[in-house]
């Protein structure tokens, strides 16, 4: 893996763990969340609903 992979994966890895530690009791819906941001992204709305992903 390249070094600059490794580096993109790193700061993504930073971000899931500072959001899980903000969440309190709900860490795994928050990484769930957060995992879920590109694949909605990606859809033709180009909206986040979070209701798509409970």
């Amino acid at each position: 893996m390249s070094r600059t992979l490794l580096v993109q994966r790193s700061i993504i890895d930073s971000y899931r763990d500072d959001i899980s530690k903000y969440a309190g009791q709900e860490k795994a819906r928050a990484k769930l969340f957060f995992d879920a941001i590109p694949s909605e992204l990606s859809k033709k709305k180009k909206r986040f609903i979070i209701a798509d992903i409970e």
